[in-house]
């Protein structure tokens, strides 16, 4: 995309940051426009999908589905706005692009956040803030001594692939660039619930001595298929 014309209206959109944001939507248009500054050279297909399949799943901390609706309706609704200033390759690219992350980013985001909480994250929701006060000062306790971890001798951080929701409370992941490695994790139910064949996770795991299975400690990102071809791997 042409840098002046396309910057230009953005700033038209009115998505330029501003010194007070107080919603999610607000941040989420300026995270955008952050984006947009760096990456406007991209074709514009590839430059909204490249936006919402990696780099909006990636920094968003985890949203409610109706929140990361409204996200992609205000994306859309800004550029229907500036339509008589955009190319039609432009313009049906975020058309496209936000249809295809309707249909799959509420869910991944979802559960991103409920991941998060299983693991240990202090905030629960971000748009109202919601924090979990004791997971809060668990955190913010000094780090346990090295010799207190010599049980979790396995770790491994990376992007996984979603191969199988089992039944027993597991899923089989296959870490992305290492195909042969397989793993399975223990989850919770509700969690399971949300997840599909095929989804990839950014994660850290361990693996106790002797076990078998394996426990999320991170989660970092939640994405789907069409995000793998931007991944940094």
């Amino acid at each position: 995309m042409e840098q002046i014309q396309y910057m230009q209206a953005l700033y038209e959109m009115d998505v330029e940051p501003q010194e007070i944001s107080n919603t999610f939507v607000d941040h989420f248009l300026i995270h955008f426009y952050q984006y947009s500054k760096k990456f406007y050279q991209e074709p514009p297909e590839v430059f909204f999908s490249k936006y919402l399949s990696f780099h909006f799943p990636r920094d968003c901390g985890g949203l409610l589905p109706q929140q990361t609706l409204d996200c992609i309706r205000a994306l859309e609704e800004r550029h229907s706005q500036c339509e008589g200033k955009l190319d039609r390759r432009t313009i049906r690219a975020c058309r496209t692009a936000c249809e295809e992350a309707k249909t799959v980013l509420p869910r991944l985001l979802d559960l991103k956040r409920r991941l998060r909480i299983l693991t240990g994250e202090a905030v629960v929701q971000y748009a109202p803030l919601i924090i979990d006060i004791n997971k809060y000062r668990q955190q913010r306790q000094p780090a346990r001594k090295k010799e207190d971890f010599t049980e979790r001798s396995y770790v491994e951080t990376g992007y996984f692939q979603v191969l199988a929701v089992l039944s027993n409370q597991m899923v089989m992941l296959t870490k992305i660039g290492e195909e042969e490695k397989k793993i399975k994790v223990v989850l919770e139910r509700e969690q399971l619930r949300h997840m599909r064949t095929g989804d990839i996770l950014q994660l850290k795991v361990v693996r106790r001595l002797f076990y078998t299975t394996w426990d999320m400690e991170e989660v970092r990102g939640c994405y789907s298929p069409v995000g793998r071809s931007f991944l940094p791997v």
